[in-house]
C-alpha cells in the first residue's frame, strides 16, 4: 500500500494514511434524513509531516474502544475533505479499511 504523507493531501482525494494517533474527539449521534440513528466520533493522526482530523462515521466508531494515543493507525482509501475551520479531515466511509496497533 502506498501512504500519502498528510502534507500532501488534497481536498477531493482518495488516499491511504499511516501515522499515529495523536487525538481523541467525542462520539456524536445524529439522525440520517431517513430517520434512521448514526454515528461519527473524530480523531487525530499524526505522521512527520504534520497532523490531520479523521472522521469515522457508522461501525468505524466501535473500533475506537481501547484506543488510546500513541496508537500506530492505518487507514486505506480514506476521502479528503475540507473539514471546518481547521482545513482538511479525513472521512473513513464504508470502503475504508481501518487498523490500529498499540505502541510497541
Amino acid at each position: 500500500e502506498k501512504f500519502t504523507p498528510v502534507a500532501d493531501l488534497k481536498a477531493g482525494m482518495i488516499c491511504s494514511v499511516s501515522g499515529f494517533v495523536t487525538g481523541l474527539g467525542e462520539t456524536r449521534e445524529f439522525q440520517r434524513d431517513d430517520g434512521r440513528a448514526g454515528r461519527v466520533a473524530s480523531i487525530y493522526i499524526s505522521d512527520n509531516s504534520g497532523r490531520v482530523k479523521v472522521a469515522l462515521w457508522g461501525d468505524h466508531v466501535d473500533q475506537l474502544q481501547g484506543l488510546d494515543l500513541g496508537y500506530k493507525a492505518e487507514l486505506i482509501d480514506a476521502q479528503v475533505k475540507n473539514g471546518w475551520n481547521e482545513g482538511l479531515e479525513l472521512s473513513c466511509g464504508w470502503r475504508t479499511r481501518i487498523t490500529f496497533a498499540p505502541p510497541e
